[in-house]
């Protein structure tokens, strides 16, 4: 199993309702949502970078780098485990461990490369690797190639912490607390946007 190459599932399928518009579209330094998140990953030297579209495909794959590539979920109404099994489905072919991260969690280069430096560091190699802060946890998990099987055996009822709850029973879970609740914080609102932006490294 390699420990050098790492991919990341972006899920970027949802409807975005609390939020108003289209959350994935939103900007953060004038750049979308979607293109943000891309970016810290591909500038961390994420390799391969997957995208679970959904709902108004068409805007969402317009603003997705040429670098990353992207799936369609039409399935997406039915709940976001249908967008992580077509994300995970789609690198099923890897054997490197792997991101699965909301387009909606403003997650930096620097926040990327923490977690694949404590990845790194773990012996033995975890299952899987989650920010957290004030004893609730955040994203994006970084997650063994092993871990996939056990995502595709879920259910479209099934919710898609269950298998990070079933790593952390065994204690095959190491967290890395960050400084602030930004990687914790889903932004569901305009005013969600304005406060974690405000977080992020000038």
């Amino acid at each position: 199993m390699t420990r050098g190459n790492f991919e990341a599932v972006v899920l970027a399928a949802g409807k975005s309702t609390r939020f108003g518009e289209l959350k994935q579209l939103a900007t953060v330094n004038g750049v979308p949502l979607v293109r943000f998140v891309c970016d810290s990953f591909r500038n961390a030297g994420v390799r391969r970078i997957v995208v679970v579209t959904g709902n108004r495909h068409d805007e969402v794959e317009a603003e997705i780098p040429d670098y990353a590539t992207f799936v369609r979920n039409p399935e997406y109404e039915i709940g976001m485990v249908t967008s992580i099994l077509r994300g995970v489905k789609a690198i099923a072919d890897s054997g490197a461990p792997f991101f699965l991260t909301p387009t909606d969690v403003l997650v930096t280069p620097a926040d990327v490369r923490r977690l694949i430096y404590e990845w790194k560091s773990s012996e033995p190699e975890p299952m899987a690797v989650v920010p957290s802060f004030g004893n609730r946890r955040g994203h994006p998990a970084l997650f063994s190639s092993d871990a996939k099987d056990f995502f595709l055996r879920l259910g479209p009822d099934d919710r898609g912490n269950r298998v990070i709850d079933m790593f952390d029973q065994e204690g095959a879970v190491n967290y890395v607390l960050f400084p602030d609740d930004r990687l914790i914080t889903s932004v569901n609102s305009k005013s969600d946007l304005h406060r974690v932006s405000a977080m992020l490294p000038l």
